[in-house]
Parts: structure tokens; sequence; C-alpha cells
């Protein structure tokens, strides 16, 4: 059985222990906003610079990765690990493209954390990616559960 409140607090924990910026999205954030589908995992985008390093502190939780991820939408770099049976992704967010699908041409995602919405959510304050710019990003990649989120967060 998943403990997300758990993993939750451990990870925030690691990220603020160790100074990485980090900002939460997916369909975490969506709920946090008051999307109602069950979440899945816990998606985290960091800077290019502490992508490695924060590999390495949880290297005994990996399930898959770090690993380029790559569909016809979206290329990224992402590890995926499990902690208390909650999955964990995190994103290196200094790599992460999207197809633009006026020009079919892959575009830099540009990520200012110093953006983020603090928020609290189980008990703990955590960085969001802003409501409006997690509508677009889930636009883009136009996945049923997207879809669901976007209908909820509307």
């Amino acid at each position: 059985m998943k403990d997300t409140k758990k993993a939750l607090h451990w990870i925030v924990k690691l990220l603020t222990t160790n100074e990485i910026p980090f900002q939460i999205l997916g369909g975490f954030a969506a709920r946090a906003y008051g999307a109602r589908r069950e979440l899945a995992d816990i998606d985290i985008e960091v800077p290019s610079v502490s992508f490695r390093k924060l590999c390495d502190l949880v290297k005994e939780h990996i399930t898959q990765g770090p690993m380029i991820y790559k569909d016809d939408i979206m290329e990224c770099e992402i590890v995926e690990f499990s902690y208390e049976g909650q999955l964990i992704e995190i994103v290196n967010a200094g790599n992460t493209v999207f197809r633009n699908p006026e020009t079919n041409q892959w575009e830099q995602e540009i990520i200012n954390f110093e953006d983020s919405e603090l928020v609290e959510v189980l008990g703990i304050s955590v960085p969001l990616i802003p409501k409006q710019q997690l509508i677009a990003y889930k636009k883009k990649l136009g996945r049923e559960v997207d879809l669901i989120d976007i209908e909820q967060l509307s």
C-alpha cells in the first residue's frame, strides 16, 4: 500500500536539505489545484545541475533510469523511483523539449522555478507549477488523463 504523504514529506525534505530547487507538476499538482482523479505518481522537475546529484541521493530506491523518455510529443530525461510504495518521477528540467504542433519543431521547455506557487498539500508547503502553466503543459501532452485534469481544473 502506498503512503503518498510519507513519500511527499521524505522527498521534499531530501530536496530542501540538499538545496535542490524543484517544482511539482503533473497529476499531483492537478490534484492540489482541485482535480479529483486517482494519483499515479509524484512528478518533480529539478534543474539540470541538480539532476545527477538527486539520482545519487535516491539510488537505492530507483526502479528505472536515469533514462531518456521520448514519444511523439515530448522528450525528457527522467529517473523513476519508489518510496513507501509511492512512485516518484524526477524530470531533468533543463533538457525537456516539446514538439510544437504548428511548426512540427522541437522546442525547449522553459522553467522558472521562482514562478512556482507555494501550496499546502498533505500538511506540507510545496512549490507547484502555476495552475495556468500546468493547464498549458497538459494541453501539450493531450493524453486522456491530462484532458480529464484540464476539464476538472477549468
